[in-house]
């Protein structure tokens, strides 16, 4: 059984960690891989969820190494992780020699590509998006600070460094691929895309009990006829939620009663002062946070779903896990252009509209649109079990370990 390294600068405790890193861990490890795993953990999740993480790696040929992830002063903490992570997997190495490193994202990538010009053992550079670029525009590294130049310039250098180097580069999108093919470093054999996937096994309207649909509505004070907008995941840094805010006015103009269900982590407050802004009543809104598991019956809950994300050069690399998840439950989904593959794979599985512009025009030609085109769930189950199934990035991943083994 040949043993393999996973870094991630990610958490098994973070909810992507437990949605985006072990489950693809878990299903490598079923075709015969044996997994170490450095994560990085913030202690307050750490110690809530390490005993989530450790039932789950129960019985398994997955060695979970939790170091602690560190933030306090911001860039320094960061290279002191890398160094303690480097040092850390050296040491394994001696230990328990492995194989394969398989790096997530720019940081942990850092460290294997260290490790690799130490040891030749072989990596995966699973970039995740241009992790340097988005730093930027979403505001986090204000290049007028000269640090922040600094760490941009040399991450910069430093990614066309493990593209050069790497056995592979995993893109989430096809966009990212082509971009970065114009930067002639590798030619295209090196990079495979595999976008975030989905567990549809979850995710599977097929699955809800309706029931429990009901109940949930009657819980949070939802009339059952009332057409309800959903919006999933953090706001953060890049989804706007002004302009979405904007998208629901248009929409309850032409359905009076209609609800803003908003499924987040994040406080409602934010979202409260936002709404006052636009005019909208805060009792047209309905904001809670969920477990996982629950997940699918919120989003069964909705009429539609929206998501506007601000579009950038970095947009070209990214993947959004919540498109599939709730294509996957059956309800059509508003976007807009300009982020990743996203615009070619809705207009290819028919799962809802995308917008070119955030206009009032625009916002009513999706909701038209929407309601004049029922989704065809047949064919649009087909789509994500091909291109978004959790199983499907399995097997690329699968495929891709053992083109790198059989050349090393």
């Amino acid at each position: 059984m040949k043993h393999c390294v996973y870094i991630s600068y990610d958490g098994l405790t973070d909810f992507l960690g437990q949605s985006q890193v072990l489950p693809y861990i878990i299903g490598l490890e079923e075709k015969g891989y044996r997994f170490s795993i450095l994560s990085f953990e913030k202690p307050e999740k750490y110690e809530k969820e390490k005993s989530t993480i450790n039932a789950l790696l129960q019985g398994k040929n997955i060695h979970w190494i939790p170091l602690t992830y560190h933030k306090r002063f911001s860039i320094l903490a960061t290279v002191y992780d890398i160094g303690v992570g480097w040092f850390t997997i050296k040491k394994l190495y001696k230990k328990d020699p492995f194989v394969l490193l398989h790096t997530r994202s720019y940081i942990a990538t850092l460290i294997g590509w260290l490790f690799n010009r130490y040891s030749k053992v072989p990596f995966l550079f699973d970039m995740r998006g241009f992790w340097a670029d988005e730093r930027v525009e979403g505001g986090i590294w204000n290049l007028k600070n000269p640090l922040f130049k600094f760490t941009y310039i040399l991450f910069k250098k430093l990614e066309k460094l493990f593209i050069r180097d790497a056995a592979t580069i995993i893109s989430l999108t096809e966009l990212a691929k082509n971009e970065m093919s114009h930067w002639n470093i590798r030619s295209t054999d090196s990079f495979q895309v595999i976008p975030c996937c989905a567990d549809l096994s979850h995710f599977n309207r097929n699955k809800i009990d309706e029931n429990r649909v009901v109940q949930l509505k009657q819980t949070l004070a939802i009339p059952h006829a009332s057409p309800i907008v959903l919006y999933l995941g953090s706001i953060g840094t890049w989804y706007m939620l002004e302009e979405m805010l904007d998208f629901f006015n248009i929409y309850k103009k032409m359905y009076s009663d209609a609800l803003f269900l908003f499924v987040t982590g994040d406080g409602p407050q934010h979202i409260y002062e936002a709404a006052t802004k636009q005019h909208i009543p805060h009792e047209a809104l309905r904001i809670i946070s969920s477990p996982k598991k629950d997940v699918p019956y919120y989003i069964r809950c909705a009429t539609v779903s929206v998501f506007f994300c601000k579009p950038s050069y970095s947009k070209k690399a990214s993947s959004p896990t919540k498109l599939p998840e709730i294509l996957a439950l059956g309800i059509p989904v508003i976007c807009n252009d300009g982020i990743g593959d996203m615009t070619e794979q809705m207009h290819t599985c028919k799962g809802g509209y995308v917008i070119t512009s955030f206009a009032n025009t625009a916002y009513q030609q999706a909701i038209d649109f929407i309601c004049q085109n029922p989704l065809e769930v047949s064919q649009l189950d087909q789509y994500l079990v091909e291109h978004f199934s959790l199983t499907s990035g399995i097997n690329k991943y699968a495929a891709v370990y053992q083109k790198i083994l059989m050349d090393a």
